[in-house]
């Protein structure tokens, strides 16, 4: 299958895509969440080379004073110039394919006729540098899609529309989900297992002593096996012992018991 204007190939699986923004949330500690499914949109946008002119008086003529040359990229479908889609399109030009994606799609419309295609490129980029109309020049102008996935999120009773970008894989309004506070339970629960490692248990304790906060450290990931040796030349043998653990552990709950409520 073929189609009709030419896009920028799909660079990411949909299964890929769900699992990235799956990955986002958990991060940002959301466990229960409806994520819808994934639907493959190909938007229309108009890659354009434009020129335009500024002019001046000189000895009661206008002149021209300076020019610009340049390329720009026109969303089609909501009639807004998109410089991060421009660089895109512009790096890309040369994977552009006529080849239909192998999963279903929607091709979205544009409201703009091929007859009047120059003439909206034109105002709208003397809109967007703020000068005359008639100061533009439009040449070269194509039309071609550029692959998005859209969904939502609904995260209690929130709903959060999300874009993906099928050839850069950004997700576009995730950043707009909360980050969810960790209960007690879970904040102990993840002490307790980072507690398990007695390397983990080494730092938790400087980071407590340290830092002299009344607040629960953030529990941070474990460091590779290399950056251990090179932070602790001590034999930790000794603290692997399952009753010196379970000592620790009592201690841990104690002090976060402290930081807690007094």
């Amino acid at each position: 299958m073929f189609l009709g204007n030419p896009s920028l190939p799909v660079n990411m699986p949909v299964n890929e895509a769900l699992e990235e923004t799956q990955k986002i949330l958990k991060e940002k500690n959301w466990l229960n969440f409806e994520l819808g499914s994934l639907k493959l949109v190909l938007m229309p946008f108009f890659y354009f080379n434009y020129h335009y002119y500024r002019e001046k008086e000189n000895n009661g003529e206008k002149v021209i004073e300076s020019s610009v040359d340049g390329f720009l990229a026109l969303n089609g479908s909501e009639l807004r110039i998109n410089e991060d889609i421009t660089d895109l399109i512009k790096n890309n030009l040369k994977t552009i394919t006529n080849t239909a994606p192998e999963i279903e799609f929607e091709e979205k419309e544009t409201s703009v006729e091929k007859r009047e295609q120059d003439e909206v490129l034109k105002f709208k980029t003397a809109e967007f540098f703020q000068i005359p109309k008639d100061n533009v020049v439009i040449s070269s102008a194509r039309k071609l899609f550029v692959p998005f996935y859209e969904t939502f999120i609904t995260i209690e009773k929130n709903t959060f529309e999300i874009k993906i970008n099928a050839v850069t894989k950004e997700i576009i309004g995730i950043e707009e989900v909360p980050e969810r506070e960790k209960g007690f339970l879970e904040i102990t629960k993840e002490t307790i297992e980072d507690l398990s490692r007695p390397e983990g248990w080494i730092r938790y304790s400087k980071e407590l002593l340290v830092g002299g906060s009344k607040k629960i450290p953030k529990v941070v990931s474990s460091k590779s096996s290399q950056e251990k040796k090179k932070s602790f030349s001590m034999d930790l043998s000794f603290f692997s012992t399952k009753w010196f653990l379970a000592i620790i552990i009592i201690l841990a709950l104690f002090l976060i018991f402290l930081a807690l409520f007094y």
